[in-house]
């Protein structure tokens, strides 16, 4: 039985078979073959009385071939033979684990071990199972999952970043099997778990890396049963930010309503003119995503038949997000869980309903996201669902004695998470919401800060430490808000800087500090505010919610748009991450930034709407916490470079010559964002930059030599 077929140059293949032998053992062979199928060399392998099944042949890095089979004679038991250029046994090793366990998916890593999957038998189900070598040959990591009813995986794919696995899944919620996908980080843990599949049973059977500028993964599968086809689908990896800043808009207005009714009035959803007005404006200014408000009420079963225009209001949502779909844009339910998480789980329904006919993922007609929104830091002003306090409803909040205030705190921070948790439950149970967002402004109790009587204030550093290692474990972004009031001078777009006056922006570098502390990344959007208040003309709550829209409408400035917004906030989190104090901030990335909010910016029309490059970081040490990126002309780095070399003149307004450099020394600059501006190699021990072209302000130089990396800073004036 043929098995698996790989390259072996000039003409040449390894196939790997099974020698299937019911009067006696079980054994596998491997043939060379040529182009017109001539065999010119066999080997067999296996006991003649054992039971030895193969699956798959590689490769690897040292030319020898490995093959992936199972030792069915007894308990099953993974093997891995290593093979030389000849096909003969190196050397086979045994994978004994607690349960039966048989694997069927096999690939290498790039720093050399091995990584194969498949499933094994725990008496009363199938698990799915990931175990990695070393290159040694020796056990690293062992991955699984055991959960209700079967589940498996049928192949693995790897790169630098961890391990994709796929295969089929029965326990989450469909009725029978859907595709399976895991991703798996280098430590084993698991990244993200995603499903797809149809009423009928789907598996997928084999994966492989996409040649594609975006990368991801191409995995092959079936549907079983009548009507079942074959398919190929396209993932992208949990963690693959796009080259350009993604831009969210929160869409208020949405669905305006209450639990038992919708208002059409005031409500967008199924206003012809008010839907393509909103999907133009997100065309115009690049954004990519839309938050929903209101989208909750739909499900509430007071509203389970609401209608408008003789359309049922689910109908109308299904045509809106078919439409934004098809117009590149994704959209995201938003919701307050006031009756607790019961909306999110119909919006799961609804989206499911769809399956019977569509993939699961990212069809038109479905919610892409799941964005909570539950202000755990104003608690005086949240009903808690759990804990003693839960006796209080929102008209007796305020009766809570001050000595319960801190429980009743933890009591809706516990909530927060749990909601999380259940959404997270719900996303995984049929992929048809790719993943969770949170929102937060605070991680201390937004109460009496100056009250002895509260323990989880603001200078409370370890519990906001521990909340935001809890939080980021929870979701796949988090929305943070960074809202600034305006005023003629620069501070309405300052949001972190070391040594700020101002309270605002010390609370958002602090924030910013506590992120990261997990294994896996943490993705960040930072969230700005278009409110504005200008008496008698006003978008917002009054004068405390004066944010950015009237830096927008400000007719002294040229560049206020969302453009210039962001690009500022990039420049500041560049500076942080040379800040040694922050030490997470390697594990943080920036993936986008969130806007709100539509009734408050849909007036505007800005001339440059460009999204902002994904920032990428020269190889830079760090700044010491009690210095800034301003006030050091050479950045810490330099003090410690070889003395051979030097930068002249550094301030320099037009040329910079570097001396002492190796012969093809490649030198680079980079802006204070990390964007490469300019490279060569050099022919000399002298290279000579004209910085003339230049805008004012800090760059970094790098120059890579044959055994080096050295990174010094200049300012061009």
């Amino acid at each position: 039985m043929g098995m698996n077929l790989l390259d072996a140059g000039n003409g040449y293949f390894w196939l790997l078979t099974n020698i299937i032998n019911t009067q006696s053992g079980n054994q596998v062979r491997i043939r060379k073959i040529d182009s017109v199928g001539n065999t010119h060399t066999t080997a067999t392998h296996g006991n003649s009385t054992g039971d030895l099944y193969a699956y798959e042949l590689i490769e690897n890095k040292d030319n020898d071939m490995v093959f992936l089979a199972n030792d069915l004679n007894g308990t099953a038991t993974p093997m891995l033979y290593e093979l030389d250029d000849v096909g003969a046994e190196i050397a086979n090793y045994s994978y004994s684990q607690t349960h039966p366990t048989r694997a069927f998916g096999l690939d290498e890593l790039p720093q050399g071990g091995y990584v194969f999957a498949g499933e094994f038998d725990n008496g009363a189900d199938l698990g799915a199972i990931v175990i990695k070598t070393d290159d040694a040959f020796i056990e690293d990591y062992v991955f699984e999952r055991d959960n209700a009813d079967d589940e498996y995986f049928r192949d693995v794919i790897v790169d630098s970043t961890g391990a994709i696995a796929v295969g089929a899944t029965e326990n989450m919620g469909e009725g029978g099997f859907d595709g399976f996908i895991v991703h798996l980080d280098t430590l084993g843990d698991s990244v993200m778990t995603e499903t797809l599949g149809r009423a009928l049973d789907d598996v997928l059977m084999t994966a492989t890396q996409s040649t594609q500028p975006k990368g991801g993964i191409l995995a092959g599968g079936q549907s079983l049963g009548v009507g079942g086809n074959g398919y190929l689908i396209k993932a992208i990896k949990y963690g693959e930010i796009p080259c350009q800043l993604p831009r969210f808009l929160f869409v208020d207005g949405f669905v305006s309503g209450n639990r038992v009714s919708i208002d059409d009035a005031n409500t967008i959803l199924g206003d012809a003119t008010k839907e393509y007005n909103l999907i133009q404006d997100a065309k115009y200014h690049n954004v990519g995503h839309l938050c929903l408000y209101g989208v909750n009420y739909l499900f509430e079963p007071g509203n389970a038949n609401a209608t408008r225009g003789g359309s049922r209001y689910d109908s109308l949502l299904n045509e809106f997000l078919t439409y934004a779909a098809r117009e590149g844009i994704s959209c995201a339910m938003m919701s307050v869980p006031d009756t607790g998480t019961s909306t999110f789980h119909s919006a799961g329904l609804y989206n499911l309903k769809l399956s019977v006919i569509h993939n699961n993922y990212k069809q038109a007609g479905k919610i892409d996201y799941f964005q909570l929104e539950h202000e755990f830091w104003n608690a005086n002003g949240v009903v808690a669902k759990s804990g003693p306090t839960a006796i209080y409803d929102e008209k007796s909040l305020s009766s809570i004695p001050g000595n319960m205030r801190n429980t009743h705190f933890t009591s809706v921070y516990n909530d927060h998470k749990n909601f999380l948790d259940t959404l997270n439950t719900f996303r995984f149970n049929d992929a048809n919401v790719l993943a969770v967002y949170d929102y937060i402004d605070r991680l201390f109790f937004n109460w009496d800060t100056n009250s002895t009587l509260n323990h989880y204030k603001d200078t409370n550093e370890i519990a906001r430490s521990l909340k935001a290692k809890e939080l980021e474990k929870r979701t796949n972004a988090i929305f943070l808000s960074h809202y600034r009031g305006h005023s003629s001078s620069y501070k309405s777009l300052r949001f972190l800087h070391y040594d700020s006056t101002s309270s605002t922006v010390k609370r958002f570098t602090k924030r910013l500090s506590f992120f990261g502390q997990n294994t896996r990344k943490t993705y960040l959007l930072p969230l700005f505010s278009g409110e504005y208040y200008n008496f008698p003309d006003s978008c917002g709550d009054g004068l405390e919610t004066n944010f950015l829209g009237n830096y927008f409408r400000d007719n002294m400035l040229f560049d206020n748009d969302f453009h210039h917004v962001e690009d500022s906030f990039i420049y500041q989190y560049s500076g942080m991450k040379y800040d040694t104090s922050n030490q997470y901030i390697d594990n943080v990335k920036l993936s986008g930034f969130g806007w709100f909010k539509y009734t408050c910016l849909e007036s505007l029309i800005f001339f440059n709407t460009d999204l902002n490059e994904c920032p990428v970081y020269p190889l830079l040490l760090r700044v010491s916490p009690n210095k800034t990126l301003e006030d050091n002309n050479i950045i810490d780095v330099a003090q410690t470079v070889s003395s051979a070399k030097s930068i002249q003149p550094n301030p320099t307004t037009d040329l910079l010559s570097i001396h002492g450099l190796q012969k093809n020394a490649q030198v680079s600059v980079f802006d204070i964002k990390g964007k490469l501006q300019f490279q060569k190699i050099s022919t000399e021990n002298t290279v000579e930059l004209s910085l003339i072209e230049f805008k004012p302000g800090i760059y970094f130089i790098e120059i890579s030599e044959e055994n080096s990396v050295e990174t010094f800073k200049v300012v061009k004036q």
